[in-house]
C-alpha cells in the first residue's frame, strides 16, 4: 500500500513538473511572439502563448501555414478565404491550449495530428470528394482543435 501511494505521489509530482516547465516554455515563447500576418497572406505563421488568438483569413489562394498555441487559444477563420488549387496544409502544435477552426462547408479535411488531444470535425454538412482540401498535421498535447463552418460565438446572447 505503501508502494503505490508513492507512485502516485511521484506521477502527480512528474505531472506539475512537466505543466511547470510547459509554462515556462510558454513564457518565454511569448516574448517572441511573431505579428499578426495579412489577412489576405496566402501563407499564415499564426503563434499565442498565454493568451487568446482571433484571426480572419481572406486569402484568394490559401496555401496553409502553421498555428500554435501554448496555454492560450481562439479562432482562425478560413470561412471567406479560398483554397490554392493544389489544397493547403496547416502545422498545428498545440500544448495546453486550443482553437476554433472555421472553414466553408464543402472543403475536405485531412487529418494527420499526433498527441494526446486531437483534432474533431464538428461540420453537419459532408464535403465533396472533388472540394478542395485541407490537410490538417503537426502536434496536439492536452488540447485541441474543433473544425466548424459555423462560429458558435455568433448569434449567442450575452448574460449578465
Amino acid at each position: 500500500m505503501r508502494l503505490l501511494l508513492r507512485l502516485i505521489g511521484l506521477v502527480f509530482l512528474a505531472w506539475f513538473a512537466f505543466m511547470f516547465a510547459m509554462l515556462a516554455r510558454a513564457s518565454q515563447r511569448k516574448a517572441t511572439l511573431p505579428p499578426l500576418p495579412d489577412p489576405s497572406a496566402d501563407r499564415v505563421d499564426l503563434a499565442v502563448a498565454l493568451g487568446p488568438l482571433e484571426f480572419h483569413s481572406t486569402a484568394s489562394a490559401f496555401r496553409g501555414g502553421t498555428l500554435e498555441c501554448q496555454f492560450g487559444g481562439g479562432t482562425l477563420d478560413l470561412r471567406d478565404a479560398t483554397l490554392a488549387p493544389e489544397g493547403a496544409e496547416l502545422r498545428v502544435q498545440l500544448v495546453f491550449g486550443g482553437a476554433s477552426l472555421l472553414v466553408p462547408a464543402g472543403w475536405q479535411i485531412v487529418n494527420e495530428v499526433k498527441g494526446i488531444g486531437g483534432v474533431g470535425d464538428a461540420r453537419t454538412t459532408t464535403a465533396s470528394a472533388d472540394g478542395p482540401t485541407l490537410r490538417i498535421s503537426g502536434l496536439v498535447l492536452f488540447g485541441g482543435l474543433g473544425v466548424m463552418s459555423r462560429d458558435p460565438q455568433e448569434g449567442a446572447v450575452a448574460t449578465v
